[in-house]
């Protein structure tokens, strides 16, 4: 998806940047199915989480097909954890995109549901 960047001052963007490929791995292309569950990263933090949901569910072709699978096989509590650290990870995701900062693995567990 073309990311748009406007000069500091401007209301609208001048430079389009058609770059499909994931800020944080460069490895796949930038889905939000991709950001918050196939790109290594967010592996790394499915795996070390408390659920390890990422050895769950089968492949999925979308993210609303992965969180309908979710919502029909995880606890309300489960759920929960699951949507604040799909927000870690795409503030994250925010973090490199707009700052190029990454944060450490640390700043990606979701305080209070350890």
């Amino acid at each position: 998806m073309p990311r748009y960047f406007a000069n500091e001052g401007e209301s609208r963007p001048s430079k389009i940047v058609d770059n499909r490929s994931c800020e944080m791995c460069k490895q796949g292309d930038e889905s939000v199915l991709h950001v918050l569950w196939e790109c290594g990263i967010a592996q790394d933090v499915w795996a070390g989480s408390k659920l390890c949901m990422q050895k769950c569910t089968t492949f999925r072709t979308d993210f609303l097909k992965l969180v309908e699978d979710l919502m029909e096989r995880l606890q309300v509590e489960d759920l929960e954890y699951f949507f604040v650290q799909c927000w870690v990870l795409w503030n994250q995701r925010n973090s490199v995109v707009h700052r190029e900062c990454i944060l450490g693995r640390l700043h990606l567990e979701p305080r209070g549901f350890k």
